[in-house]
């Protein structure tokens, strides 16, 4: 615990600990395909932008329909990550997660 008193969007997190809001912003900021498809530099992408890794290519081709559920699970673990190198920068920065000026 840090010592804050839980916010709002604390007890909005999903199981990544990323605000809700956040991964709907995301989705409606990258699209939200269900289908793979080339991406612009033509690599295999899906959901909301998820880069297929090797493992991935083998098991979903380009227009293979991937589940709901499986999208979500790479969403939440792709938003964990970019979230998690925003906070990183902004704390570098001297800025909060409040929307506070640097200290």
């Amino acid at each position: 615990m840090d010592g804050r008193r839980p916010s709002r969007r604390d007890a909005e997190k999903g199981d990544s600990g990323v605000p809700q809001d956040i991964i709907a912003h995301l989705k409606l900021r990258e699209g939200w395909r269900t289908a793979v498809y080339k991406d612009s530099l033509g690599k295999p992408t899906v959901g909301m932008g998820h880069l297929l890794t090797a493992d991935e290519r083998r098991t979903y081709k380009l227009g293979d329909e991937v589940p709901v559920a499986v999208l979500e699970a790479w969403a939440q673990r792709d938003a964990k990550k970019a979230y998690e190198a925003a906070q990183a920068q902004a704390a570098t920065c001297g800025v909060s997660d409040h929307g506070s000026s640097a200290r």
